[in-house]
């Protein structure tokens, strides 16, 4: 064979070898999130350590600061306690210090025995406030009791009937409990006023030492899981009543009539008659280990709060449930610390930034 006969033969190869180079590259758009940035917080408001809401805003307690979230067609907007001269109010730096914040009013301690009630509406000009304090109402007070229960609990809680309670330790041991129940008061100028009553709640003596874990406020009366000492259902008229022995419980909410204490580690109470006698169910998943609830719609909506956060949707039926897990990339590994819905969307407040989603995706599985 002579090389002219040879030529088109090694040029077969050549041409293949040109094809392969030109040959297209597909690259695929990156998914968009499911949970997406609502607007950005700077610095340490991007911080978000206790959430509320009311008269169509968001209450975001920041360190140092609270930011009011109010959203429009376009953004949110924001304010912020502070930069008001000698009125200005700062939040403790403390990120584990969380605030009770209702549509009305905020508590917040300036001190170890003093409380400021203010108007989260007022947040710039801050003239709406009052002061609670503890020395005035209780001599022997020293200090406020922060709760050391799972999630950082609030110091205190605000019923729906706006009455706050919150409990405090002497400077001398009495082997009692001891709470302030303030009846909080929005007058028609705008001022807040404020009731407070001392209670006095005597520890047995399995459990002198005891004092309260998480305080719940339930419709028009309150929860406090005080360890050793079990468990106390608080009324808005000051009365006292020991419901239910020792149990190490992490969550309490209510939710179509029934109270449900979440037990660690799977199992949970349960009370039909607004935590006057319970009943307890055993076999829940580690799915409601270090959670919290929160309503959406008429949905009941737990978030788990270990490594990484799940949200799920839970649906009772007596003793007998059901769980579905949602979606809950592009939270990331920030820690949730509220939820809550305003109008057709639904925000999630955490370390790392406030979150949204269309309330039409939010139901959407994992």
């Amino acid at each position: 064979m002579t090389i002219k006969s040879l030529l088109p033969l090694v040029g077969i190869p050549f041409l293949i070898a040109c094809r392969k180079e030109v040959e297209k590259i597909v690259v695929q758009e990156a998914k968009p999130a499911s949970w997406t940035l609502a607007g950005r917080l700077f610095g340490t408001n991007n911080i978000v350590v206790q959430m509320g809401k009311g008269n169509g805003a968001l209450f975001l307690q920041s360190p140092s600061f609270l930011n009011i979230v109010s959203p429009n067609s376009t953004s949110p907007t924001y304010a912020k306690f502070g930069y008001v001269g000698t009125l200005a109010t700062y939040f403790s730096n403390d990120i584990s210090r969380r605030l009770p914040i209702s549509r009305d009013f905020i508590a917040q301690p300036t001190q170890d025995t003093l409380v400021k009630l203010l108007r989260p509406i007022e947040a710039v000009n801050n003239t709406y406030s009052t002061y609670l304090s503890l020395r005035k109402i209780d001599p022997r007070a020293s200090g406020i009791i922060w709760p050391a229960g799972v999630n950082n609990p609030s110091f205190g809680a605000i019923s729906r009937n706006n009455y706050l309670l919150f409990g405090y330790r002497l400077s001398t041991s009495d082997n009692s409990l001891h709470f302030v129940l303030t009846r909080v008061e929005v007058q028609a100028t705008g001022n807040l006023k404020a009731q407070p009553l001392p209670i006095r709640v005597p520890l047995p003596s399995s459990a002198l030492g005891a004092y309260p874990r998480w305080i719940q406020a339930i419709d028009d009366y309150f929860l406090v899981n005080c360890g050793d000492a079990g468990l106390y259902k608080i009324l808005e008229d000051g009365t006292v009543r020991r419901v239910y022995g020792y149990s190490i419980t992490d969550a309490c909410y209510k939710w179509q009539g029934i109270v449900y204490l979440v037990e660690e580690y799977n199992s949970i109470l349960l009370s039909k008659d607004d935590g006057e006698t319970w009943q307890r169910s055993t076999g829940t998943p580690n799915l409601f280990d270090f959670t919290t609830y929160h309503a959406v719609g008429d949905s009941l909506i737990g978030v788990k709060h270990q490594l990484v956060n799940q949200l799920f949707t839970l649906r009772w039926n007596g003793a007998q449930y059901s769980a579905r897990i949602l979606k809950n990339d592009g939270l990331g590994l920030a820690e949730v610390r509220g939820l809550e819905q305003l109008g057709d969307t639904v925000y999630i407040g955490t370390t790392n930034g406030l979150f949204k989603r269309p309330l039409n995706k939010f139901f959407e599985s994992n």
